[in-house]
């Protein structure tokens, strides 16, 4: 059983540096780890933190580590958001603008469709109605009624 894998001990060189070796021909003992500190340096395991340095790690009193961050990682964040946020501005600007323009578009399109209105009203004002029938009268005159309320209308939208 103290074969088995569970049992056997991982770190040779602890177990090296904790065994007695005879030093002078007196037969005193000393261990290894006094001779060879430079060997016991490299081969140490590195142990976890203690129950109050993570709690001072946690609450932001300990040492800075891999989870804390620094004040050049703050900035920088800062920084990126500072841009982040002009970006977001710069679209609203231009997004305004485009809307602006689009407005602009759609007046000038309904002066044009206005003046094109006036325009035709114009015309039917000019035709020669003296060679028409009544009937044909009462036509242009609702022609007529129709297109000045049309012109009314485009008139008391712009």
């Amino acid at each position: 059983m103290k074969d088995e894998p569970k049992w056997l001990n991982r770190d040779v060189a602890a177990v090296i540096r904790n065994k007695r070796n005879k030093v002078s021909e007196s037969g005193a003992y000393t261990s290894s780890s006094n001779q060879d500190t430079e060997v016991a340096e490299e081969t140490e395991r590195r142990r976890p933190p203690g129950q109050k340095q993570a709690k001072e790690q946690r609450k932001g009193k300990g040492k800075l580590g891999k989870g804390r961050l620094s004040d050049e990682n703050v900035e920088q964040f800062n920084n990126l958001q500072a841009r982040k946020q002009e970006a977001i501005e710069n679209m609203a600007a231009a997004a305004r603008e485009h809307a602006e323009a689009i407005a602009i578009m759609a007046a000038t399109d309904k002066e044009k469709l206005k003046i094109e209105k006036i325009k035709q009203y114009k015309e039917f004002l000019m035709i020669d109605t003296s060679s028409f029938n009544e009937a044909q009268k009462n036509d242009m005159k609702i022609c007529w009624t129709s297109y000045l309320m049309q012109i009314r209308l485009y008139m008391a939208v712009i």
